[in-house]
């Protein structure tokens, strides 16, 4: 699958896309942090946790069963 590239913007509207995609589509980290704006997974890694305040791959499996994570 292959995406789009986010458009520069706040950190939470880059974290909120990276979550969406996640959501949507089966890719790991690693394949969604460039797209959304981040060097590396590490960083998509540590800048989600510190404004979903989970890691991106449980906020998605979240998502995917029906639970909800919500942005702060």
């Amino acid at each position: 699958m292959e995406f789009a590239k986010c458009e520069p913007g706040s950190e939470p509207d880059l974290i909120q896309f990276a979550q969406r995609l996640l959501e949507v589509s089966d890719q790991p980290v690693d394949c969604v942090a460039e797209p959304t704006g981040f060097s590396t997974a590490v960083n998509l890694r540590k800048h989600f946790g510190q404004i979903v305040y989970n890691s991106p791959h449980d906020a998605a499996v979240r998502s995917r069963t029906g639970g909800s994570v919500a942005l702060s």
